[in-house]
């Protein structure tokens, strides 16, 4: 069995026929997820939206859900930000879903998204994952996370969310990712 190509870091993604070309450069991964790596620094600022996105791969959100918990790993630590994080907890438990708890302490989920690379690489993802809107791009553009389609049809995302988030929460018009704050940066 041939072994799967693994791309470089910023070495260009390969244009689908038709698609104009452009690189990603920021994660390279093999088919089987044996390998992830990604330059934070590559990684294109983004004005708004911060997502949580299910991460697909060996693991899908349909599938944790069923268990009845679902891993979330993220960097909301401080007093105020695990206050708010509780009031999504609670809506969760309150649908009988356990929220089990991956915080990860650091500043702008730098050391969270450092965890998340060895994860997936390892074949051990959360079943989802805090992200700021233009990281779930990237781990969209590589298939790494799940379809959200059949939650966001029964809650009418397309209606109820603002274009400006679904720009975040869609990937080629499919919803990979769920708002749950907006801000901007300051600078």
């Amino acid at each position: 069995m041939s072994k799967p190509k693994v791309r470089s870091i910023g070495e260009p993604r390969k244009a689908a026929p038709g698609e104009p070309s452009r690189t990603t450069g920021t994660i390279r991964t093999t088919k089987n997820m044996g390998e992830c790596s990604m330059n934070s620094k590559d990684l294109r600022k983004t004005k708004r939206g911060v997502v949580i996105a299910a991460v697909a791969g060996l693991l899908s959100v349909g599938t944790a859900i069923a268990s009845g918990k679902v891993e979330v790993m993220h960097w909301w630590t401080s007093g105020g930000e695990a206050n708010a994080l509780n009031v999504l907890k609670e809506a969760l438990n309150s649908q009988s879903i356990a929220w089990e708890d991956s915080a990860v302490a650091g500043g702008s989920g730098t050391n969270a998204l450092q965890v998340l690379q060895a994860r997936v690489a390892s074949g051990n993802p959360p079943a989802a994952m805090q992200m700021h809107g233009e990281q779930i791009k990237t781990y969209a553009d590589e298939g790494l996370l799940g379809d959200l389609s059949e939650i966001a049809t029964a809650q009418n995302w397309d209606v109820v969310m603002a274009p400006e988030l679904q720009r975040f929460a869609k990937h080629d018009g499919v919803y990979v990712g769920v708002p749950f704050n907006e801000h901007r940066h300051n600078w």
